[in-house]
């Protein structure tokens, strides 16, 4: 009787419950059947996409020559602009939404609100921005080292490298035919000693080099007084040099007769283009003569017969590992190596590219087989399949501009952040991205992401409405 009575109760009892959760489900979600594709913004989410931002800002403020914590900034930044997008998703939708009402536009208000309601959309939104960002990333970096490559920086018909031989070893050249003028670089990597031995550092110590024949390195003096040097401001600061500093330097400091004396940085130049591994020091070429002796590291010819002046060098220089190129020959070659490395950066981009495309379709197909019945009851209502294609379409095209817009915001300071994390070891590389490139690769990024309702849009067309719409 007691298991009569409690079957009977448990009966009674457990429409009760379905009933109450059934009045606090939204009549929306019933209809649509779509409850578990809704996004709910997570304030845990926000709070913690936040404090990553913060501790990020926090060590890319004190982390200056640190890699570590510079490294560190660097992910707590990019983890911060994947956990604050849904956020940044609402505050656009809500703009949005306001400014399309106002405009009449019903259809794109819609989507404006749906933006940061669907778990897919959302989803497709953070990995767009993550990848768009990497993507700009590298396009920056590709760019800028092609840049870099581009200019030869030598202004002369016939280059020779590595010379070894005093300069009077070369005498000849200037009386082979066709020759027309001859230069001497001087150049040599050394350890230097930085007042005393307070600091120690490897630099690329160069004699000032003629403007008619070489020219990779702009706004270099015309001259420099025998105490004087130039270098690139960021070495200076990193050695704590400032411009009207004396500083003693010991010359040659690894060598027999170091020579020690005082120098005063006259100014700042741009070296980055000629040496990325480490700090450009010009002097005086007398002083760098007297120090390093009269032996030249390259020989800059110009003449009418480049080849024949070439052919002939190679035929009576001495140096068994000295290279000889005609300026095209020497363009050429720099092209060509660094063509594997541009290349793979391109591909990399590209193939970011194609996996953010490929995950993103995923995301729309799983978004919109989760909501082919709110689909139905719109084309049944209010909407035809035109109307809910360009609803469709207008969700994505909010969405990933959204996600394009703040990764294209973001990903200049960051690319700030990793030429630092560059100089901790060594490897500079100079930013040459003009605006106009950076708001072009956004806009193709973004045409190439819209590209990905279009699944979408082909189920929708294919979908029967009818079968949709009846209830198990």
């Amino acid at each position: 009787m007691a298991v009569f009575i409690g079957a009977v109760l448990v009966e009674c009892v457990s429409p009760i419950f379905s009933l109450a959760k059934a009045v606090k489900t939204a009549i929306r979600d019933i209809i649509f059947a779509n409850k578990d594709t809704e996004y709910v913004l997570s304030k845990k989410q926000t709070v913690a996409g936040f404090i990553f931002l913060t501790i990020g800002i926090i060590a890319d403020v004190f982390g200056t020559g640190k890699m570590a914590v510079l490294v560190i900034s660097l992910v707590c930044i990019v983890l911060a602009l994947a956990l604050l997008m849904p956020a940044v998703l609402k505050i656009a939708s809500k703009v949005l939404s306001g400014l399309f009402s106002k405009l009449k536009s019903p259809v794109a208000s819609l989507a404006s609100s749906e933006i940061c309601s669907k778990k897919s959309t959302v989803s497709s939104a953070v990995l767009c921005a993550t990848a768009v960002y990497l993507s700009v990333t590298i396009f920056i970096i590709s760019t800028s080292i092609s840049a870099m490559v581009q200019n030869t920086g030598y202004k002369a018909d016939v280059i020779m490298f590595n010379a070894t031989q005093e300069k009077y070893m070369y005498s000849f050249i200037k009386d082979i035919e066709g020759v027309t003028a001859v230069e001497y670089m001087y150049e040599r990597f050394d350890t230097l000693n930085i007042d005393g031995e307070r600091l120690q550092g490897n630099f690329d110590v160069m004699a000032l080099p003629n403007k008619e024949f070489f020219d990779m390195i702009p706004d270099y003096p015309d001259s420099l007084e025998e105490n004087e040097f130039v270098m690139n401001e960021k070495y200076a600061k990193k050695f704590g040099f400032e411009i009207g500093d004396t500083i003693n330097l010991s010359l040659n400091a690894g060598g027999i007769f170091p020579i020690t004396r005082e120098f005063t940085l006259t100014g700042y130049v741009n070296t980055l283009n000629y040496n990325t591994s480490m700090p450009v020091l010009i002097i005086n070429k007398d002083v760098f003569i007297e120090v390093y002796h009269d032996y030249p590291l390259q020989i800059l010819v110009k003449g009418d017969n480049p080849e024949y002046i070439m052919k002939t060098m190679e035929n009576y220089v001495l140096d068994k590992n000295a290279g000889f190129y005609t300026e095209e020959s020497y363009r050429q070659q720099i092209a060509e190596s660094n063509s594997s490395m541009t290349g793979i950066l391109s591909f990399l981009m590209i193939l970011g590219v194609v996996l953010t495309v490929i995950g993103t379709s995923g995301n729309q197909i799983i978004g919109f087989e989760g909501r082919r019945r709110e689909y139905a009851v719109m084309y049944s209502t209010s909407m035809n399949r035109k109307q809910i294609k360009r609803l469709i379409f207008l969700e994505n095209m909010i969405s990933t501009g959204t996600a394009v817009v703040v990764a294209i915001c973001t990903s200049r300071f960051l690319m700030n952040l990793i030429e630092r994390i560059l100089d901790t070891i060594d490897m500079a590389i100079e930013i040459q991205v003009s605006f106009s490139a950076y708001i072009t690769a956004g806009i193709v990024f973004w045409i190439v992401l819209m590209f990905t309702c279009l699944s979408p849009m082909r189920s929708l067309h294919k979908m029967n409405i009818a079968s949709e719409l009846k209830y198990e």
